[in-house]
């Protein structure tokens, strides 16, 4: 939670996972601040290979999702679902692709043989 979290954890738990699930409102046109810099930071400290899911808030814009997907572009993490995103508040449809995805990445984790780089 980046908006909890200090950045230092967020970080740590990026090192030592290898899937990671990304979710954002949108804050201004863009990605919430905390978010953003957190995304712009693991392309600082290359943090490739990740199997990564997101998601993201809209009220009149949206994009949120693709901003994400383009921030870590150059790190070579794979999506296990299709980005969504909900307008203002999440329905049952939105809450059943979040699980879908959360399952997706559970199932792709426990089968996974790739090791965490070093």
């Amino acid at each position: 939670n980046a908006s909890n979290n200090h950045l230092s954890y967020i970080l740590s738990e990026a090192f030592l996972n290898q899937g990671i699930i990304v979710g954002a409102p949108t804050y201004n046109g863009e990605i919430f601040p905390w978010v953003d810099f957190a995304l712009q930071m693991f392309v600082r400290f290359d943090i490739r290979n990740r199997y990564t899911g997101m998601f993201g808030s809209k009220t009149w814009s949206s994009g949120i999702t693709q901003k994400m997907v383009d921030r870590i572009g150059s790190l070579n993490w794979e999506l296990v679902h299709d980005p969504f995103e909900n307008l203002c508040a999440p329905t049952e449809t939105e809450f059943q692709l979040a699980s879908s995805m959360a399952d997706k990445m559970a199932q792709i984790l426990k089968t996974d043989n790739k090791s965490i780089p070093d």
